[in-house]
């Protein structure tokens, strides 16, 4: 009866498995709110890059 018990389980636990791997959309995983932080973060990013750049290219013309 016990081996029944952990056969069900098993079972169970393979089936709901599967059905997650068989998603269609994987890219749903990540709720959009979350997608436009990242691309909001990535803009940020990519601001204060360009903004140290052109610190940098000031510094490097204004040596003597």
């Amino acid at each position: 009866m016990k081996f029944i018990g952990y056969g069900l389980a098993l079972g169970v636990i393979v089936y709901v498995l599967l059905t997650i791997s068989k998603d269609e959309t994987p890219q749903d995983a990540i709720p959009e709110g979350y997608k436009r932080s990242i691309e909001k973060a990535e803009e940020v990013e990519q601001t204060l890059q360009d903004a140290a750049q052109n610190q940098l290219e000031d510094l490097d013309s204004k040596k003597p």
